[in-house]
């Protein structure tokens, strides 16, 4: 067995959730299990928190976007929103405007060993993102 045990958690909120209120849960819990098991010897750090971001959709810079996926790959795009693993809730944080947008999707097999974007996915992501600037910057 043994002697030592990490466990890494990321916790995805959205706009009805409260980080301070989920800390003293999670705190709450390790309060809890100790106090069943004296001998654990349990440890919670949380080096790092932000509040859930959103961003209005219907904004110039939130539509500029929109019309550039549009333009590009002829089609409508729903919102998704995950900033757990982008630095985009930096920016967020400080009122700027940010949307996340990658090449290809779950046929490229994303986050696996074999994970692959196609030449022309690249460039029409790098298309979306150059006639999003120019328009929303003109």
């Amino acid at each position: 067995m043994p002697d030592k045990c990490l466990l890494h958690c990321g916790i995805h909120t959205i706009s009805e959730q409260n980080i301070d209120n989920l800390k003293i849960r999670i705190l709450n819990f390790a309060k809890e299990l100790r106090s069943k098991n004296p001998d654990l010897n349990l440890t919670v750090t949380i080096p790092l928190s932000y509040n859930p971001q959103s961003i209005d959709t219907n904004s110039r810079f939130a539509t500029t976007f929109i019309d550039a996926i549009k333009m590009v790959f002829n089609e409508n795009r729903d919102y998704r929103f995950n900033i757990a693993t982008n630095d985009a809730h930096f920016f967020l944080e400080r009122g700027i405007e940010t949307i996340q947008f990658g090449c290809g999707g779950i046929e490229n097999n994303v986050h696996a060993a074999d994970e692959f974007i196609e030449v022309d996915q690249l460039l029409n992501t790098t298309k979306t993102y150059a006639i999003a600037a120019m328009n929303y910057l003109k």
